[in-house]
């Protein structure tokens, strides 16, 4: 439906364009649509991308839009206080947390700069090194059988040292961690029936994200001596199994050992400063529109009763805005449904 406030002929043919391709991505109305592509510059693909990051906060359609102007250009101008991720003021004054989605990097890639006092320190070794470095290129070069010589030498060196130690955990995918981590905990604890997410937790936080579920985070640290007394008596608890279960609590349970590089980083992420640690993580459509918080946190030996109560209240006070824009999105898929069968009514009729 067109929007009363606008008059969509005073767009020119490209933002009419764009608007048309937003609103039909994000589902938004004319109002809201024209506010956000007009902070983009009226660019359709950076709104849509920002729109489902939850960099662009919701408009609401009510609130009064400035007269369309078309844009002084078509690039994109974006500073550097732009890239910057910046908590939005609604979820300072709620006292929620952000939960941003982790995605881990191999530590392959990882990667830290110097200091620069150390650099300036070690610039002559770096040189005589470099030096050294093409000396030996050349001696391998007039030599060639050095370098396979030297190359068997270093690879029994590292294959005995790997031998010896054995105290590494190897770095696997988030998928595959996951199984590990499972697996060592039914070996620790045995047989259980809490459903472990079998996927990384980026996999986790966007199940939960599009089917507007809790996403139930529990890090462990197995040097911390509450660790097993905590999954024995809380976690596998009989009350706590049966809560976690429940349809009706719409739980993603996701857990990780901090000894992976995945559930370090999620740990990091969450400021957790006490293990072991349990976190509730939501939508949150008060701060915006594709929000993640964290709602609740559990830091620490908890008993059962104390742990069901804190997930219950966090749960309790966040269930009426999901069961609302649950319906929201009943009814707009519903309009998209009848859209479509309408078009496809349409063309056959051609």
């Amino acid at each position: 439906m067109t929007d009363p406030g606008i008059d969509i002929a005073q767009l020119t043919e490209e933002q009419q364009l764009a608007l048309q391709q937003f609103t039909s991505v994000t589902d938004q109305p004319l109002r809201a649509a024209v506010a956000v592509l007009q902070r983009c510059q009226w660019n359709a693909q950076i709104a849509i991308t920002r729109f489902f990051d939850g960099d662009s906060e919701v408009v609401d359609p009510a609130a009064e839009v400035p007269p369309v102007s078309p844009p002084q250009t078509s690039r994109r101008q974006e500073t550097l206080l732009d890239t910057i991720p910046r908590t939005p003021r609604s979820a300072r004054h709620l006292g929620l947390q952000p939960a941003p989605r982790i995605v881990p990097q191999p530590e392959s890639q990882v990667t830290q700069q110097a200091p620069w006092l150390l650099s300036i320190i070690f610039m002559p070794f770096n040189f005589a090194y470099n030096i050294v470095a093409r000396i030996f290129g050349t001696v391998g070069y007039l030599f060639p059988f050095l370098p396979r010589l030297l190359a068997r030498l270093s690879a029994s060196n590292s294959s005995s040292a790997r031998r010896r130690d054995t105290s590494g955990r190897r770095p696997l995918s988030p998928r595959d961690t996951a199984a590990r981590f499972i697996r060592e905990f039914e070996e620790e604890y045995g047989s259980h029936e809490l459903p472990f997410t079998e996927n990384g937790y980026a996999q986790a936080f966007d199940l939960a994200k599009r089917e507007l579920k809790y996403l139930l985070v529990v890090l462990l640290s197995p040097e911390h001596d509450d660790t097993s007394s905590f999954v024995r008596d809380t976690l596998l608890s009989p009350q706590v199994v049966e809560f976690i279960k429940k349809p009706e609590n719409n739980i993603v349970l996701w857990a990780g050992s901090v000894q992976d590089a995945e559930a370090y980083q999620v740990s990091n992420t969450l400021n957790c400063t006490k293990f072991p640690f349990v976190g509730l993580i939501v939508h949150t459509p008060s701060v915006s529109s594709t929000s993640m918080s964290l709602v609740a946190r559990v830091a620490g030996p908890t008993p059962p009763a104390q742990f069901l109560a804190k997930l219950g209240t966090a749960i309790t006070q966040n269930n009426e805005a999901l069961v609302g824009i649950r319906a929201t999105r009943a009814e707009q898929a519903a309009s998209r449904r009848l859209r479509e069968e309408q078009n496809s009514a349409y063309e056959r009729s051609l």
